[in-house]
């Protein structure tokens, strides 16, 4: 099933929206008289933290603001998708860059749930970034070592060329040779024939 958003709703000019985030669920989906009944009980203690009551329960809450280059968005559904091959069309309606939580009873903390979420994208950022310097570092010592072994290989390509050229060398062109037998006298009458080198330089 694919999702679309519909952006047209939204521009420039359109008003922020402005959301509470309760902590708790209400059957009941549709327009609410929240500016009238529900607003006007929020107190600040003075402390930046925020004190209203719901149906005779009281909530703590603050302030959260969306992380840089993020944008919020109200959105509506017109029309329920009857089947999964069907898209789900979703109209922005509007948009927002802070909104309010609230807690049961308790004062907002860094430990929240919700807290902990917006500085999830700039932990994401600095966990691609270490883990991209980490794949380039990987890559530039994996080339170092490849040129390294293709020093080594080069330089013992190039010893093997020239020890075969100097034993051709001295096979065909040095100035000493070896002539064998040369006293026919002695090889006989010993075990071995004796070989004499002669000098044969001019």
């Amino acid at each position: 099933m694919s999702v679309e958003v519909d952006l047209s709703g939204v521009n420039g000019e359109t008003a922020p929206a402005k959301l509470h985030l309760l902590p708790c669920e209400i059957e009941h989906t549709g327009p609410a008289q929240v500016a009238q009944y529900f607003t006007p009980s929020i107190r600040d203690d003075g402390q930046r933290v925020l004190q209203a009551s719901f149906r005779g329960r009281e909530l703590r809450g603050g302030n959260i603001t969306l992380p840089d280059g993020y944008t919020g968005l109200v959105l509506k559904e017109k029309h329920k998708a009857v089947s999964d091959e069907e898209a789900r069309v979703f109209h922005a309606s509007q948009k927002f860059q802070e909104f309010t939580y609230w807690n049961m009873e308790t004062p907002p903390s860094r430990n929240d749930a919700l807290q902990k979420a917006m500085h999830w994208p700039d932990i994401s950022k600095a966990v691609s970034e270490m883990l991209y310097v980490t794949s380039m570092s990987k890559f530039h010592i994996w080339s170092l070592m490849t040129m390294f072994s293709t020093f080594l290989v080069r330089i013992l390509m190039l010893h093997v060329y020239f020890t075969m050229h100097l034993l051709i060398y001295y096979h065909y062109f040095s100035p000493f040779q070896i002539h064998a037998p040369v006293d026919r006298n002695i090889s006989q009458n010993g075990s071995h024939t004796r070989v004499k080198l002669e000098d044969s330089s001019p």
